[in-house]
């Protein structure tokens, strides 16, 4: 089979996909040629990107993430896209922790204090995780494991996932919630939810108002789940303590966006996936499905996926 790899995988994972003799890995002039490729979420898998292909039968993202993927093309021209949830769920958790720990110890403020020469004389005291109510929107996969972390320090956790059954909620020892009431009762909101008509800026300015003004906001799902513009508007106001966005509506960010002039906001440039662990499992958990999908056996994550919140997805 001949596969192209667009973008960087681990070399543990191209030595496998080498082992056998069981594929041709394609120099980048004979893309076209690939029966499978094997690609991140810097490849746009678009009816225009496609259109090439005449032999195409298996894409394979390394990423928990598919909306680069227009899997509707792909159904219809008999490609199997497949893509990896479980390989990046653990530096996405922690990176989540980071978020949230960095909002309520004032990292912005200790570095720009520090930085500036004035020790720690610009810094206001933080507060303890252990002492705060964190809220969960979404209990999938990362949802869960950000969840028990923050059980691990002592807090408390309430949340809301109207796919996920009671069973979960009460083998995880979470609170189930309505999704108002959880934006009421957080200190801490943590958004992990896909991207759908119905989480599309789900946090607005209405939303935003049921929040107490001394509560944090995360973010380190999708961008469009949050309308930036109205929570720029609500930290300026005071209704809101401060947040963390690792994920923007566009990506890369502008070098002049009013998101980097908002000193109540802590930014990282989309990077809860980006540890060398999680490249690596991602890697080999993509090449590992285009084996499976080349000795016909079963494959699991392949798209469309079926979930009732699928149907309800944006790309």
């Amino acid at each position: 089979m001949k596969v192209a790899v667009t973008e960087a995988y681990s070399p543990e994972s191209l030595s496998l996909l080498k082992t056998g003799n069981l594929f041709d890995l394609l120099p980048s002039e004979r893309l076209f040629e690939a029966e499978a490729l094997l690609i991140r979420s810097h490849t746009k898998i678009t009816a225009a990107y496609l259109a090439p292909f005449k032999n195409l039968r298996f894409i394979g993202t390394a990423t928990s993430g598919f909306d680069h993927i227009d899997w509707k093309t792909c159904r219809e021209k008999k490609i199997s896209a497949t893509y990896c949830p479980d390989a990046n769920a653990v530096s996405a958790s922690e990176h989540t922790l980071f978020l949230i720990l960095s909002l309520l110890k004032n990292a912005n403020q200790q570095y720009r204090s520090l930085r500036g020469g004035m020790w720690k004389e610009g810094v206001s005291r933080g507060s303890l995780l252990e002492e705060k109510t964190v809220g969960v929107i979404g209990l999938g996969r990362i949802g869960q494991r950000v969840a028990g972390l923050c059980q691990a320090f002592g807090a408390r956790v309430a949340a809301h996932d109207p796919y996920q059954t009671d069973a979960v909620f009460a083998a995880l020892n979470i609170e189930r919630k309505g999704f108002t009431e959880v934006l009421k009762e957080a200190d801490v909101l943590t958004l992990h939810v896909p991207l759908t008509t119905e989480t599309h800026h789900m946090i607005n300015g209405s939303t935003l108002d049921e929040m107490s003004d001394e509560a944090f906001l995360v973010n380190a799902s999708r961008g469009g789940v949050v309308e930036e513009s109205d929570l720029v508007t609500a930290l300026k106001r005071g209704r809101l303590a401060g947040a963390a966005l690792d994920v923007f509506s566009k990506e890369p960010m502008d070098a002049n966006s009013f998101l980097l002039k908002e000193p109540l906001l802590f930014l990282t440039p989309h990077t809860g996936a980006f540890t060398a662990e999680a490249w690596k499992r991602s890697s080999l958990e993509a090449v590992k499905k285009l084996l499976q999908f080349q000795k016909g056996e079963a494959l699991n994550d392949v798209l469309p996926l079926p979930f009732p919140w699928f149907e309800k997805t944006l790309n």
